[in-house]
This record gives C-alpha cells, structure tokens and sequence, in this order.
C-alpha cells in the first residue's frame, strides 16, 4: 500500500489527493486557480469519505459523481468491478502539454462550442463568460479543473501543492493526484465529445473483400473482412 503499489492506498498529501472541490462561479487568473469556493468534499475513508483503497486495484471500480444543487454537495456511485476503461476513445483530439511540476504534466482542453454542461454551480462551454469556463486542465497525476480565460493558451498546472492548499480555488477532480504522477514519455491526452448515457450505432459496418470474379470452380473460398468505424465505433462485434 506504500509508494511502491500501483495505487497509494491511505490518504497523504504529496502522494494521494482524493478530493473534489467547486467554486461559485467558474475560476480564472493565474492557473485558472482564482475564486470564491463554494464547497470541497474528501472521498478517502480515513478523511469522512466513502472509498477504500487496495494497493492493486485502487477503489475497485469506476466512479460517477453526481451533484445535488439543493444540498449543494456531491453523491458517488461504483460502477463494475474493476478500474479498467471497457471501450478506450477512438479518435479525438490532441491536447496541448502546457506545463510540468515535478512528475507531472498539465495539459490544457478548450471545451468544444458543440458541448454545454454542467459542473456544480455553474455551466461550460466553448464560448468565454463569466459564468461559464471555456477550458479544462488534464493533469497526468488525476487532477482534473474547470476553468474560464481569455488566452488562446492559458496557463494551467498540475502541482499536488495547489491541490489541498485552501487558497487556491479550483472546480474539479482530484483522483489519486500527488507529486508522482508520472505519464510514459510516449503518452498523449486526447478529448472528444461524447454522451453519458449510450449512443445508438447508427454507421453501418464496413464489409472489406477483394473484387469477385466469374469462375468455373465448384468451390469457392470467399474471405470477407468487416469493421465499423462508426462513432460509437463499438456498436458490432467485430472480434
């Protein structure tokens, strides 16, 4: 369970921040870490949350958050048995690496302007206001922030430090986030837009064969090959 295991299992500041944290209105300035906080909730069990932790396996399970307006908190759900990504994005765009601390690498996602939704108090969108952020942070450590600017490359950081620190002000993720949240060299961030709830596959598949011939034989061999590239890409079976 210690530095050594692919998950830190108790709850430490450098190495396991598990947390989320919303403002009143979409934050901005240095970082994106400047604002007014609206609430913080700790997710370990050993900080008044609900997750324990296995050195291996981590929760054990993919996590949904879902928040309460009225309550003006957050409420979480397991869902499977395992930490595993079932169907990994096909596609995509590429994220822009914007910053390192130690570790880590923050990159920085402008929200598309075909997507509005909603995180704690306020909306996003690709379109800047002051009640709504137009860009995400994507930290290689599992800190994720929504924030709002005006740049065309804004600034953002992945530092474990800002995380837990009750000046700065961040609406977001933190999931197993600490100072070694180290990414392989060869790895990228992409985005795409995508629906929660699951998308009829509408493309048809792809069936892929050589031209067919007149022929004298009476046996013939017929080698066909089908694929969808559908979005979802996943709606038929094609292993």
């Amino acid at each position: 369970g210690g530095a050594n295991g692919c998950f830190y299992t108790l709850s430490d500041t450098f190495y396991n921040n598990m947390m989320i944290k919303w403002a009143t209105s979409p934050t901005n300035g240095y970082n994106g870490l400047g604002g007014t906080v609206s609430g913080t909730m700790n997710l370990h069990k050993s900080d008044g949350g609900y997750l324990t932790m296995s050195a291996q396996h981590g929760p054990g399970m993919n996590l949904i958050m879902h928040y309460d307006s009225t309550m003006n908190s957050w409420g979480m759900v397991g869902l499977g048995t395992s930490t595993g990504i079932d169907d990994p994005l096909s596609g995509g765009s590429s994220a822009s690496q914007r910053s390192v601390y130690g570790y880590t690498k923050a990159y920085n996602v402008e929200i598309p302007g075909d997507i509005t939704g909603t995180f704690g108090k306020f909306d996003f969108n690709g379109t800047y206001s002051s009640t709504k952020a137009n860009w995400m942070c994507v930290s290689s450590n599992g800190w994720y922030y929504f924030f709002r600017s005006t740049a065309s490359n804004p600034l953002c950081t992945s530092g474990y430090y800002y995380i837990y620190q009750t000046n700065y002000v961040w609406s977001g993720f933190a999931l197993f986030s600490g100072y070694y949240g180290r990414m392989a060299n060869s790895g990228t961030v992409t985005y795409k837009v995508g629906k929660v709830a699951p998308e009829p596959d509408t493309s048809p598949p792809d069936i892929d064969h050589s031209s067919l011939a007149d022929s004298h034989s009476t046996k013939r061999t017929f080698a066909f090959g089908i694929g969808d590239a559908g979005d979802p890409p996943t709606g038929l079976n094609t292993s």
